[in-house]
């Protein structure tokens, strides 16, 4: 019996490593490469339940392979489920003997029904969810026992029934459980980073604007210098229109630099003239100096 334990969180062991916490470490990957990882780590996690099953008797082995291939069909899908369902048949026909047909038998039943309810599962709310995979779990207990005992008459005790339903069950219960809360972690964490992000945008676009006033400021002022002075000379006239074009320049390059911060890039370090940015400034005053006494 004790043998039996450990063989059995020895599977639970594989299932929970391979379909909950080795996804987990997918997240940063692309929809296609994350989709075919997952389905990589539960075929292993198939294999090795079907490399290392449970010994009943010298004619009954069992395993929890169905785990996998419950979580796997009800969240994946009809095409990882497929895939899930060779793996299981055609690695366990590899050893032969009379459990292959069994393994064709309760593959098929576990098919049909995954197949018939994944849609309603992922409507499903998280307790929900739980409350049907235990459901799951007792169903699947009776098809794992009951299929060799028709097919060739093998009978087994009931707490071989209690042991292993009870593991199938609390497999299935904690694979949901950490799936659901992987995912309304990623859910939360997500929504996190969106609002810091918006906060950091909204203070941006903030002082952008604040920026972006500066040249128009001083854009219009030079018109109005131009409107309201008719007789300035050719100079002052080319030098007004020639700061309006450097502010409406640095306004461009202000909206430029803003609509490149989602995607920023090291820049060369540039040596600043401070005298030059000083007489700018003074270039930009000095018309305003006579209206100003």
């Amino acid at each position: 019996m004790i043998q039996v334990v450990k063989d059995l969180l020895l599977n639970l062991l594989f299932i929970i490593g391979f379909c909950s916490f080795l996804p987990m470490f997918l997240e940063q990957k692309g929809i296609t490469v994350k989709k075919w990882l997952t389905i990589l780590f539960f075929c292993i996690a198939i294999i090795l339940c079907i490399s290392f099953p449970i010994h009943l008797n010298d004619n009954f082995v069992f395993d929890l392979r169905g785990v996998p291939i419950f979580i796997g069909g009800l969240y994946g899908g009809p095409v990882p489920l497929l895939i899930y369902s060779l793996i299981a048949v055609g690695f366990r026909l590899l050893f032969g003997g009379d459990g292959s047909i069994t393994t064709i038998i309760i593959t098929l039943l576990h098919f049909i029904l995954i197949l018939a309810i994944y849609k309603r599962f992922n409507l499903l709310a998280a307790k929900e969810k739980l409350k049907l995979v235990v459901g799951l779990g007792v169903l699947s207990t009776i098809v794992v026992f009951q299929t060799p005992n028709i097919l060739f008459g093998f009978t087994l005790q009931p707490d071989y029934w209690i042991g292993f339903g009870f593991t199938m069950i609390l497999s299935l219960f904690i694979l949901v459980y950490l799936i659901e809360s992987l995912q309304e972690f990623s859910f939360l964490r997500e929504q996190f980073i969106r609002s810091e992000k918006m906060e950091v945008v909204s203070q941006l676009a903030a002082s952008i604007s604040h920026e972006v006033r500066n040249p128009m400021t001083t854009i219009k002022g030079m018109l109005q210098m131009l409107k309201e002075t008719p007789d300035l000379s050719a100079d002052k006239k080319n030098q007004f229109i020639t700061i309006s074009l450097d502010e409406l320049n640095r306004a461009e390059k202000i909206i430029s630099d803003y609509l490149t911060y989602a995607k920023p890039t090291v820049q060369a370090a540039q040596i600043f003239d401070g005298h030059l940015e000083i007489e700018r400034a003074i270039n930009v005053i000095q018309p305003f100096k006579h209206e100003l006494y």
